[in-house]
């Protein structure tokens, strides 16, 4: 399911209001990229994308039950200000230089990458850390890549020189698509068997270290506890507004209060944190054969889809057979590593959303 979709359209005006702040452009080609960017730079103007101004908010905001002196997710040695830092460099633009002799990570967005690099720093490999940033991206960027998505991983073992790949797409349902058109994909149709937590176990199982406990508890903090939200987040909130509003989880999430949230304000996604917690404890036979593939299927089918959970050979949800190769043509099998082929997600691999290297990965 994609609680967010692609959006494209023209537009001749268009006005919004920040933080008291209005800013208008006519004859603007609507586009999502041009329209965040246009957001980033209301917020900035207004005071929200600066450095401090996350942590200025948090002090000059009225104490609200909507916002009561919030505290968000500090997992680890992270601090409410050191995240309030951390967000405010998720911005357009130049970014700011990194090195690194033992590792480094890069990621589309801070607190991501933070999760990753703490990985590193405790020991983990280089798919840790990779895993680890793509759990964390499944809530602090809810629009690029979510657990009902898509993991493919592309990963260097030093130790052995091979290079492999994890290809974690999605499974087209078993059952015939009858109806299917272009705006199909808006609906239950266009919703596939999710591969992401398959590529996430093979990848974790062939090349990791670290428990699902460790990698996901940098996730399950900020969807639990909450995190501000950065003006580019906003933006797709804003575009995706009706989306979001159709269903009560999402009104949940985005609209406590009865409003849209704003830029700066906390985010919770506690059911979110519920189902990364039992998928540390149960892994694919929740996601893929327990209570998860129920509702996700119960969900789907409401919608006009046509994904079941049945356990059979010809069921859409346990026959996930996934798959994982060497690059050089040469393809090796291993029964624990399991990924699906044939993916039909315009969301993000995540393989492609970061960059993650370990100077010694064994």
């Amino acid at each position: 399911m994609r609680m967010m979709s692609g959006w494209r359209s023209s537009s001749s005006v268009c006005s919004l209001s920040l933080a008291g702040e209005s800013v208008q452009r006519t004859n603007m080609t609507a586009n999502r990229r041009d329209f965040l960017k246009l957001v980033a730079g209301a917020a900035a103007a207004a005071g929200i994308a600066t450095p401090n101004a996350a942590h200025a908010m948090a002090k000059t905001a009225p104490q609200t039950a909507r916002s009561a002196a919030p505290k968000g997710g500090t997992p680890g040695t992270m601090t409410p200000d050191e995240r309030r830092r951390l967000i405010a460099k998720a911005v357009f633009g130049p970014k700011d230089a990194v090195s690194g002799s033992g590792g480094m990570v890069i990621c589309a967005h801070p607190l991501a990458t933070r999760a990753g690099a703490d990985i590193l720093r405790v020991g983990g490999t280089a798919a840790d850390a990779a895993l680890a940033a793509a759990v964390t991206q499944t809530v602090v960027e809810p629009h690029m890549t979510g657990i009902t998505g898509v993991l493919s991983l592309l990963y260097y073992e030093a130790a052995t020189g091979k290079t492999h790949y994890v290809n974690g797409g999605m499974n087209a349902p078993v059952a015939k698509l009858t109806g299917w058109s272009g705006g199909a994909t808006a609906t239950g149709l266009g919703a596939a068997v999710p591969g992401f937590w398959a590529g996430y176990e093979a990848s974790r199982e062939r090349f990791g270290r670290k428990s699902s406990k460790d990698l996901c508890a940098a996730a399950i903090a900020y969807a639990r506890d909450g995190f501000e939200i950065h003006p580019f987040l906003w933006g797709e909130m804003f575009t995706q507004m009706n989306m979001l509003g159709r269903s009560a989880e999402g009104r949940e999430i985005f609209f406590a209060g009865g409003a849209m949230l704003n830029p700066g304000e906390m985010l919770y996604q506690k059911r979110a944190a519920d189902t990364l917690e039992r998928l540390t404890e149960e892994g694919g036979n929740y996601f893929y054969r327990g209570a998860f593939a129920k509702e996700y299927s119960s969900v789907v089918r409401a919608a006009g889809g046509v994904i079941t959970p049945t356990i059979s050979r010809a069921t859409t949800f346990a026959s996930m057979n996934p798959r994982a190769e060497r690059i050089a043509g040469t393809s090796w099998s291993d029964r624990r590593c399991r990924t699906t082929a044939g993916c039909t997600s315009s969301r993000s691999c995540t393989c492609w959303s970061f960059s993650i290297s370990r100077r010694s990965d064994r």
